[in-house]
């Protein structure tokens, strides 16, 4: 990332020292400024080159970090359970007795969700129509003026990816005709 930074801070730097010489030259019209004006353009659109670089390994770096916490979450919520089902046990043996058992049962059988309170990271971007951060599984609205853009899978009533383009319940109210020309693309 910071090499193409650095790569995309020095074409930067050479556009404006050409472009300061072209001004300063004052004949825009000749041949040699046209020729001077076409490398301009080009050392511009290699800088955009280097941005939009940038903001995909941004983005990818992002979504590395992001499965990375999703599968330590994950892990910790097995380690969790697995603590908790040996400490039960622990008690379970200790005391004896069959109210115990039925205290087991009730633990196996029942659907017990941890939610780790971890604190949050207040710079961190807001997603969704329930306004928090990003977790679990998410997906992108396909259109491309969407204000809101990425949607938790439970928020939007989703348990898998469709397989066709999926629009936001937002997009979908707003203008139906707009989405009509998205979706033959």
């Amino acid at each position: 990332m910071r090499e193409i930074d650095l790569r995309a801070q020095q074409v930067i730097s050479d556009i404006g020292k050409q472009t300061d010489k072209y001004f300063k030259s004052k004949a825009y019209l000749t041949d040699k400024n046209k020729k001077k004006m076409n490398r301009i353009q080009g050392q511009f659109d290699k800088a955009k080159a280097y941005g939009d670089d940038k903001v995909q390994l941004a983005i990818q770096t992002y979504a590395l970090v992001d499965e990375q916490i999703k599968k330590l979450d994950a892990y910790l919520a097995r380690s969790s359970d697995t603590f908790d089902d040996t400490a039960i046990d622990a008690t379970i043996h200790m005391q004896g007795g069959s109210q115990n058992k039925k205290l087991r049962r009730t633990k196996k059988n029942g659907h017990s969700v941890k939610i780790f309170d971890m604190p949050v990271d207040p710079n961190e971007p807001k997603y969704c129509l329930c306004q928090q951060v990003s977790y679990g599984d998410m997906i992108c609205c396909d259109n491309p003026e969407c204000s809101i853009e990425w949607f938790h899978f439970e928020c939007v009533n989703l348990t898998t990816k469709p397989k066709k383009k999926w629009f936001c319940p937002n997009c979908k109210k707003t203008d139906k005709k707009k989405l009509a020309i998205f979706k033959k693309k």
